[in-house]
């Protein structure tokens, strides 16, 4: 699949700047992937996560890497189980595409891409919007 004519309009400097640095159509395809599927969203931090009800969870973005490389995405989780161990956090969740792992230094972590490098995760909130005038 190749870069659709919008999106090398709107990201050309991204583009360029990735083809620059050798990375080939599929890679940067997925950046601007990536890119997209984020735009309005922001990585909630692991104190936050823990604070917020089932319903809010619902509402979270979930996000997978695989390798570095986009992997599947849902609204929604649940079943979240932080568990405190020697000097970092253990989170466990369930989302539409399997059960999730990966720890975290403090309860002031951005979740976003965590993991073990193989396997990387993001929770997301959406960005409050801004209120127009009546």
């Amino acid at each position: 699949m190749a870069i659709n004519k919008k999106d090398k309009k709107k990201y050309k400097a991204g583009i360029d700047l990735m083809k620059a640095i050798g990375m080939e159509d599929w890679e940067v395809e997925d950046k601007i992937y990536q890119t997209k599927e984020l735009e309005n969203w922001k990585p909630v931090t692991l104190g936050e996560l823990m604070s917020m009800s089932q319903e809010e969870l619902s509402q979270l973005k979930s996000f997978c890497w695989k390798e570095g490389h986009s992997r599947c995405v849902c609204i929604g989780i649940n079943d979240l189980v932080v568990t405190e161990k020697e000097g970092y956090y253990n989170v466990e969740f369930g989302d539409d595409n399997g059960g999730p792992s990966f720890e975290c230094d403090d309860l002031n972590t951005e979740i976003h891409k965590l993991g073990d490098g193989q396997w990387d995760y993001g929770l997301y909130k959406k960005k409050n919007e801004p209120k127009t005038k009546s």
